[in-house]
């Protein structure tokens, strides 16, 4: 039963599930006591104190859909990733929110901070182009460098320029977020800009306008600029989160939801605890260039 409710099903569905393989229906008051311990778990996982000293922070949100039937509603997860000094990555917190915007985020990183999140130690926040979340990080967690998602902007600039040119235009901002030094970076960048200045204006001031933003990962240490300069890292999370759970439709109501949510997220940050994620990509990178 418990499981079954962890999954996002709804009580009138646990009930029908097990009159169906056990020819017996639960009653109320175990029903009710289950679902308040889970609910329980979801409460202290979500308010729970947040006692690592965390370097980077991503941020993106999920959709999934809410309410069963014809009333059925899109609503935004919101998630907060943090990769700590020793390399150890834990799923700091979630909220649901029918609207993904400023005071959304805003609130979702104040309270991230009242549970012991500290600006202070962060090197790096990253996170997509969403409108709105660069003005909440710098809001409320004050002068930290922030990092827009380089694959995020590949994917916008691909859209807003030829089908014919995509090839080169894509590729040449591989040369950029590829470079091996914020020198080199500059340098690529420069020369992309006045490759494509003349056809496409628009796309080149908007890359130029947001080079610090893009190009804030170079101040890290070379072995993590690969992780850090875009979300993929929150966006394997919403991967595992959608294979596991969102498949199955929509949720009953707000509680399943979170109950489900929860039960993805606890067991990825159990399968997490303990393991230096800076020492496996340092093996594997030595592997590669000893295989060269």
């Amino acid at each position: 039963m418990e499981k079954a409710l962890m999954s996002g099903l709804s009580r009138s569905e646990v009930i029908r599930l097990l009159e169906s393989t056990t020819g017996c229906r639960p009653s109320e008051k175990l029903l009710s006591r289950v679902q308040k311990e889970l609910d329980r778990r979801v409460k202290e996982f979500r308010e729970r104190l947040l006692r690592g000293r965390y370097q980077y922070l991503f941020l993106d949100a999920a959709w999934a859909k809410d309410i069963v039937g014809l009333s059925a509603t899109r609503i935004c997860i919101m998630t907060a990733v943090g990769v700590t000094y020793s390399g150890e990555k834990e799923i700091l917190g979630f909220e649901r929110t029918p609207v993904e915007n400023k005071d959304a985020w805003r609130g979702f990183l104040s309270r991230l901070v009242g549970r012991g999140l500290n600006p202070s130690e962060l090197g790096l926040v990253i996170f997509d182009e969403h409108n709105g979340l660069l003005s909440a990080a710098l809001e409320v967690l004050g002068d930290v460098p922030c990092q827009l998602c380089w694959a995020h902007r590949c994917r916008n600039v691909r859209k807003s320029v030829c089908t014919s040119d995509r090839k080169l235009v894509i590729a040449g901002l591989r040369e950029v977020y590829q470079a091996k030094s914020l020198r080199a970076a500059k340098e690529s960048l420069r020369r992309w800009c006045a490759q494509w200045r003349s056809k496409y204006p628009n796309v080149v001031a908007s890359v130029e306008e947001d080079s610090g933003l893009l190009l804030a990962f170079y101040s890290c240490p070379d072995l993590h600029w690969e992780y850090v300069r875009t979300t993929n890292p929150i966006e394997r999370v919403f991967l595992e989160l959608r294979r596991q759970q969102f498949g199955c439709g929509a949720f009953a109501n707000r509680e399943a939801c979170n109950r489900a949510v929860y039960r993805v997220f606890a067991w990825l940050n159990e399968l997490w605890s303990g393991k230096d994620i800076w020492q496996t990509r340092a093996r594997r990178k030595k592997a590669l260039t000893s295989a060269v």
